[in-house]
């Protein structure tokens, strides 16, 4: 038997899962959007610095003759007003990092440390050297990697220690994939302009490999707004965000179809709450969604039409007297759960 607080703990998370994903939608634009290295990394350290980090650097990095690391060049910083000017330009040799050999060990994952003081990870003599080259006792650092190899390297900085939050660390966690494409083509594209000597094919070069950033951003940006959350025991939640044209609505029901059969969903919520707008287009394409997965014999809900967007509906002339609708994801997984027999108890 469910309960109320494990349904609000459910909606919780959802709402938690919207805010990461617009954040991340966000930054991405930014990034996408930014004329140097500069914004790139003022994009990239936004939430940090609201957290309170007093430094935040950009490296890219060059590889060896083996393809492995071996220099990081410092090409944008930002720091807190008064502290100690730390200079763009400098060459660094990587494996003189002295946190190194935890990057080497897991570049996927973004090294939170919320103080260095303390962290069992790093021996005395490491420790020493973080703390004297930082002069802080809390940092993240993150690898930007394509393709396998790496491309550059994001770092952070707090003067007092600092306890990451759930929100920061999946945040961080999505950008390491996310933004990689970006940084690497802004890299491709100073070396082109630098080489290229008429105006012409400097900007051919440029908009080609623009082209492959917002190619590259598109991708990951699916694979964020079309997830799968499953909420209880065969009933899962697909919530939507942004405009749906025709190749992301193919995607929508590619990954509804596996979520059903991975999570052996028998009711499904499509939240539309972060649709702006439905016309005929979506609406059709919506329709063929919830058709594939009765055929798949789960049940579909949607939720979350506003009053602009019904309206839309209506004035279309589209028919959805046989499609379930409720006005917010709430009441949605409360007729879900009736659907399934399942009774709400007092916790």
């Amino acid at each position: 038997m469910a309960t109320e607080t494990e349904l609000e703990a459910r909606i919780a998370e959802l709402e938690a899962a919207y805010v990461i994903a617009d954040t991340l939608n966000q930054i991405s634009r930014d990034v996408n959007a930014a004329r140097d290295e500069d914004e790139v990394l003022h994009a990239l350290a936004r939430l940090a610095l609201e957290a309170g980090a007093i430094r935040a650097n950009l490296y890219y990095i060059d590889l060896d003759e083996a393809s492995e690391p071996e220099w990081a060049d410092k090409v944008a910083v930002w720091q807190r007003e008064g502290e100690p000017p730390k200079p763009v330009g400098s060459r660094y040799y990587l494996p003189e990092f002295p946190l190194f050999h935890l990057w080497v060990a897991n570049p996927d994952e973004p090294l939170f440390m919320s103080d260095i003081a303390t962290d069992e990870r790093i021996d005395d003599n490491v420790r020493k050297s973080v703390l004297a080259q930082t002069g802080s006792r809390a940092s993240l650092t993150f690898l930007l990697t394509q393709g396998g190899r790496w491309v550059g390297l994001f770092t952070c900085v707090w003067e007092e220690p600092h306890e990451f939050s759930k929100r920061e660390k999946a945040i961080y966690r999505g950008l390491v994939g996310l933004i990689s494409p970006a940084v690497e083509n802004r890299r491709l594209l100073a070396r082109a302009q630098q080489a290229l000597i008429e105006r012409e094919q400097a900007e051919a070069e440029r908009e080609r490999l623009q082209q492959e950033v917002i190619e590259a951003q598109k991708r990951a940006l699916q694979e964020l707004s079309t997830p799968i959350i499953p909420v209880m025991e065969r009933i899962i939640v697909m919530p939507l965000i942004g405009s749906i044209d025709t190749l992301r609505a193919k995607d929508i029901m590619r990954v509804l179809l596996a979520g059903i059969r991975q999570h052996r969903a028998k009711v499904v919520i499509l939240d539309v709450t972060g649709v702006p707008v439905v016309d005929s287009g979506v609406a059709n394409h919506l329709n063929k969604t919830i058709q594939a997965a009765r055929l798949k014999g789960a049940q579909t809900i949607v939720t979350g039409l506003s009053d602009a967007v019904a309206e839309a509906i209506v004035d279309l002339g589209i028919d959805w007297n046989g499609v379930e609708t409720r006005a917010d994801l709430q009441t949605g997984l409360m007729v879900a759960l009736k659907s399934l027999g399942i009774k709400l108890g007092k916790a």
